[in-house]
Formats: C-alpha cells, structure tokens, sequence
C-alpha cells in the first residue's frame, strides 16, 4: 500500500509512507501545539510502519533522516513532474472568455497558494508596497482553495495603500489555471518552507519567468532558471520582481532555462521508479534497469 500524503492509517499490509515535510519542526509558530504534536506522533508513527519511505527532494531526505534518525537507505527520493502536463488545454477560442471572466490584468505577477503562514504573502505585499512607493505598479494574482487567512492579507493589502493591485480567484479549474499560467507576466514564490514546488514546475511548463525564494529545498529545485531572494527581506522580493517585470531580455533568458530545467523531470521515470519500489516492497526480484533507477541520484 502506499500512502502519497501525509495522512495514512495503521494497516499490516507492507506499505511506503510519503511525508512531504516536517514543517511543524521547522516552523512552529505556523502550529498549534495540539496541532504539531498530533503531526509529529503520527509521522514518526507511519514512518516507522513503513516499508520504505518517499520524499519529493534531497533535502527532505536528509532533514527527515536527521529529525526522526531514520536510516537514509530506507528513504526513496522521487521528484514529481507537474501535473499541468496532464491537462487537457482549453480551446483557443475559449482563453480570451475564460480571462476576462476571471478579471486578469493585462500584466501580472502570479503567485498560486493557499494564504497559509508560511507562504509568506504578507512580506510579498510588503515588496509590493515598496515598488508602489517608487512609482511601479505590479498586480498581483493569487489563487488557491479559500481559507480563513484570505481576510486578514486582503487587510493587509489595503493597510499597504495596494487595494485595487491584488486579485484573489480562489480554486481554479484545470483550464482556469492554464489561462493564467499563460497570461501572467512571471511567477513570484515567497514561501519560506517547502518540501517541494509544483508551481515552479507548472511555471517551467508555461514558460513562465520565475522569482523563487532560497528556502528549504527551493534553490536546488529552481538551479539557474530563477531569479532567487531571501523571503525575509521585503526589499529583496521588491528586487527581484523589478527586475523580471522590465526586464525583457531576462524573460526571455528565465523562460528559456526553466524550459530547458524542466527536461530534468518526467512521468515516465517518476512511475518507473515507483513500480520499482512496488516490486522491491513486495518482495518480488528486481530487473537491473530497476536497481540502476534506484541508486540513481535524483535531479533535486
């Protein structure tokens, strides 16, 4: 069996446990601690259950080797593709509708998560404030699964004298998300912990320009196909999301890098590897291709 997130349950079927991260150890003023001890019971719980153990990133491996010692051999790098490759595009005839039903600026940067606290969308408006005060406007779209935070940072968008300048849509369907990709002018991604970064990826896939933050495993997902900030620093973000805005020729260059970084991920070894996982977790013989891909050292 295995359990893809971070949710699973006791089972005596042999099993591979996928944690994404251990944020709540990195960040726990993001937790309550309720919350951070029901999250740490049953991660090292499951890990031990498993058979093996899955991670998207190097840096997951190693920090979760380190915070619960787990034995690095059991644990499985496998960084996923995005998924927007699956998607079916919408019809050309259907983009033009589909942006103006949503509103999109003719120009914006995009920043698609959940208002959780460690997405950092508060110091994002703060650099958005500071480009303002100098005399430039960039908008700002988000989007993702509505929650209770969404108030308080269109609050604070507007105590930054940015009303107008910041978008929400909230959940957006597969052709929605593919409209925007396409119409955005870049990517800006100032979380300050991820265990991964699909967006990056989605972004890669659009050719989409890309402002990354160097938390956690990010600077090694991105490599040289973002211009990269500390999420701590508004000025930073303010920096890097100036110079991709006016900057053509560092579009072009960005979209061209992340075209060429994304040949690093694919649907097919991502399964390959997984089955043999499968096979190695059910005790069934592994064919030499199916060793070689699991000592192989992954992208990120």
């Amino acid at each position: 069996m295995h359990f893809p997130r971070q949710s699973a349950f006791e089972t005596s079927v042999p099993s591979i446990y996928q944690p994404w991260d251990l944020q709540h150890l990195h960040l726990p003023e993001f937790f309550t601690p309720e919350a951070r001890a029901r999250r740490d019971t049953t991660y090292r719980a499951y890990c031990a259950q498993a058979e093996h153990i899955v991670v998207a990133t190097r840096w997951v491996k190693e920090d979760l080797a380190a915070q619960y010692d787990i034995d690095p051999g059991c644990i499985t790098v496998v960084n996923p593709p995005p998924v927007t490759l699956a998607y079916v595009p919408p019809r050309p005839e259907d983009v033009d509708a589909i942006a103006n039903r949503l509103g999109l600026p003719d120009r914006f940067a995009y920043y698609p998560a959940q208002t959780w606290g460690h997405k950092n969308h508060e110091r994002l408006l703060e650099a958005l404030g500071e480009l303002r005060r100098a005399g430039l406007d960039v908008p700002l779209v988000c989007s993702g699964h509505p929650n209770e935070r969404d108030a308080a940072v269109l609050d604070r968008a507007t105590e930054l004298g940015l009303g107008g300048l910041v978008t929400m849509l909230g959940f957006l369907t597969t052709e929605e998300i593919q409209v925007v990709y396409e119409r955005a002018t870049m990517l800006v991604f100032p979380s300050l912990y991820e265990g991964w970064g699909l967006p990056i990826l989605e972004a890669f896939a659009a050719g989409l320009p890309v402002a990354c933050s160097t938390a956690t495993s990010l600077p090694e997902l991105v490599g040289d196909a973002a211009v990269v900030f500390d999420p701590t620093d508004a000025g930073a973000i303010a920096a890097a999301i100036r110079r991709i805005w006016l900057e053509a020729p560092l579009r072009a260059e960005l979209s061209e890098r992340g075209r060429a970084r994304l040949g690093a991920f694919d649907w097919d070894r991502t399964a390959r590897v997984l089955r043999a996982l499968y096979r190695q977790v059910g005790r069934r013989p592994l064919s030499r291709d199916e060793r070689e891909l699991l000592q192989a050292t992954p992208p990120v």
